[in-house]
C-alpha cells in the first residue's frame, strides 16, 4: 500500500507497484497487470491512482520483446504517462489507453534488429523471373485493429548498424484501413515528405485498405527528396548514373496487396521527377540488376555519345545539366507511360525523351529530341536531312531554314527495341516537337485499349 498524502486537505487512497510486485504484460494496447493487492482495495468501487517503479529482464509487448528495461510512471484508471529506458527503446508513453484520443509516443532512440538479409530476386523491386512463383502476402492475416491509434516520434530510429535519424508518424487503425499519416524521416538518404510547398504541408502517408472480400491494396503518397543522388548510388552498393545537387520524385502510387507487396512492376500511379544542377555520368555498362538496367535507359550521357553531335554540354566524364524533369505514370501492367516528355536542360542544350517502356518484356518505344545550338552541327544535320556532301549540305540548310539555323537545331530520333540492345534511327531534322506528339500517340493508344475493353474485347498488350 501506498502511504495516504495530502491533497487539497484530503486523504487520497493509491497503489504503489514495486518491481517485485509485479509482472507486466501489454496485448493489443491494453495492460494486463497482475498486482499483490490487499482485497479490500482490490474490490473497492474507488479508481485509484498507481503508481509504477518498474525493472525486468524481459518485457513483452504483443510480438515484441524488450530486454533489461526500467519502466517508471503514474496512471489513474486508463490515463496512463509511463517513462521508460532500455537498450531498444527510451522515452515516453501517455494518453488514455483504449480511448478516441490518440496515444503520444515519444522516444530518444529506437533501436531495431537488421531486416533479414533477401535473396537478389527478392531484394530488385522490378524482378521479373517468368517462372518464379508468386510470393504469399507475409501480411495478408494482419488485423488493423490490434493497433493502438498512436502519434510516434523519436529523435534516433537505428536498423541494425544503419542510423535513419528522426522519424515520426501517425497510425489510426479501423476495421478496413489502416492509415499512417504525415510521415517524415529519412531512408539511405532519401527523405520523406509530403508533397507540395510551404511550412503547413504535411507529411507523406501510407495507406493500407482491405475490401469485404478481403482483398487488399496499398497506396503510397508522398515525395522522396535528396541532394547528392551519387552517394546514394554508391551507399546502396552501385556505381553511379546520375550526380545532383538536388532531387525530388513527388509520387502517388498504388499496387495490390500489403506494403509488404511493394513491386515496381505492379504499381500504377504516377512519378513526377525534378532533379538540379548535376551530371549524367559516363556508364561503364556493369549495371545488373532490373533496376538499374531500367535507369541506364534514362542516363541521357548514353544517348548524347550515340547522336554523334555535338554537345558543349558533353565532357569526359558525363553530361552536365542544370535541371531534368518530367512525368513517369505506370500503367499497373508493367508499363511506363511518359506523355509528359522527359526535358534535361542544360547550358547550351536540350534533351527530351517521350514514349512507352515494357518493364516484363523489357522493350521501349520511345522519341528523343535533341536541341542544341548549329554552329558545330551543321554539316552533321545537312548529312542527316538528306546524305548531301556536307560542304552542300551547309549551304543548302542554312538557305533552306535560315531562321531556324540563326538559333538552334532539333534533331528528332526513334528509339526501339529490347533494353539490351535499343536501335536508334533518325527521323525528322527541326522536330522540337517530336517528344510532345510521341507522348500524346501513345496515350491515345492507352485510351484506344481502354475503351476496346470497355467494348467487351481484350486490352491489347503494347
Amino acid at each position: 500500500m501506498k502511504p495516504p498524502s495530502a491533497g487539497d486537505g484530503v486523504l487520497k487512497p493509491g497503489v504503489e507497484v514495486l518491481e517485485e510486485q509485479a509482472a507486466s504484460v501489454f496485448d493489443s494496447g491494453k495492460p494486463v497487470t497482475t498486482i499483490n493487492l490487499d482485497d479490500q482495495i482490490a474490490a473497492s468501487a474507488e479508481v485509484l491512482p498507481v503508481s509504477l517503479d518498474l525493472s525486468t529482464d524481459r518485457l513483452q509487448l504483443g510480438a515484441v520483446d524488450i530486454e533489461h528495461i526500467h519502466v517508471t510512471g503514474n496512471g489513474v484508471g486508463a490515463d496512463w504517462k509511463l517513462d521508460f529506458d532500455s537498450e531498444m527503446a527510451a522515452g515516453e508513453l501517455k494518453g488514455t489507453l483504449g480511448g478516441e484520443t490518440p496515444l503520444k509516443l515519444q522516444l530518444a532512440h529506437l533501436r531495431l534488429p537488421a531486416l533479414e538479409k533477401k535473396s537478389e530476386l527478392q531484394q530488385d523491386p522490378f524482378s521479373l523471373e517468368p517462372f518464379a512463383e508468386e510470393a504469399p502476402d507475409p501480411w495478408a492475416d494482419f488485423d488493423f485493429q490490434v493497433l493502438p491509434a498512436i502519434d510516434f516520434s523519436t529523435e534516433s530510429l537505428q536498423l541494425g548498424d544503419e542510423e535513419l535519424g528522426r522519424w515520426s508518424f501517425n497510425v489510426r487503425p479501423s476495421k478496413e484501413r489502416l492509415v499512417v499519416s504525415d510521415i517524415r524521416g529519412s531512408v539511405r538518404g532519401f527523405r520523406i515528405e509530403g508533397r507540395g510547398k510551404g511550412g503547413e504541408t504535411l507529411g507523406a502517408q501510407l495507406m493500407w485498405m482491405r475490401d469485404a472480400e478481403g482483398k487488399s491494396s496499398s497506396q503510397f503518397i508522398g515525395r522522396l527528396a535528396a541532394d547528392d543522388l551519387a552517394d546514394i548510388q554508391r551507399t546502396m552498393g552501385h556505381e553511379p548514373l546520375i550526380e545532383s545537387k538536388s532531387a525530388s520524385f513527388d509520387t502517388a502510387l498504388r499496387w495490390d496487396g500489403s506494403p509488404a507487396l511493394v513491386k515496381g512492376s505492379l504499381l500504377s500511379g504516377e512519378l513526377k521527377i525534378d532533379i538540379r544542377d548535376g551530371r549524367f555520368l559516363r556508364s561503364t555498362g556493369t549495371a545488373g540488376s532490373t533496376v538499374l538496367r531500367l535507369l541506364s535507359l534514362f542516363n541521357f550521357d548514353t544517348w548524347a555519345r550515340r547522336l554523334r553531335l555535338d554537345f558543349s554540354d558533353l565532357y569526359k566524364s558525363g553530361m552536365a545539366f542544370d535541371r531534368v524533369r518530367g512525368e513517369v505514370v505506370f500503367e499497373g501492367d508493367g508499363q511506363l507511360l511518359i506523355a509528359v516528355p522527359i526535358q534535361v536542360e542544360g547550358p547550351t542544350s536540350e534533351l527530351q525523351m517521350a514514349g512507352r517502356v515494357n518493364l516484363l518484356r523489357e522493350d521501349l518505344d520511345l522519341t528523343l529530341v535533341a536541341t542544341l545550338p548549329v554552329s558545330n552541327n551543321l554539316a552533321l544535320v545537312a548529312a542527316l536531312a538528306g546524305g548531301l556532301p556536307a560542304a552542300a549540305g551547309v549551304y543548302l540548310i542554312s538557305k533552306a531554314f535560315k531562321k531556324q539555323v540563326k538559333k538552334v537545331a532539333s534533331v528528332s530520333y526513334r528509339i526501339s527495341g529490347d533494353w539490351a540492345d535499343p536501335q536508334m534511327r533518325f527521323e525528322r531534322l527541326f522536330d522540337g516537337g517530336g517528344a510532345e506528339r510521341q507522348g500524346a500517340a501513345s496515350l491515345k493508344d492507352k485510351a484506344e485499349a481502354v475503351e476496346e475493353v470497355g467494348s467487351g474485347g481484350h486490352l491489347r498488350r503494347q
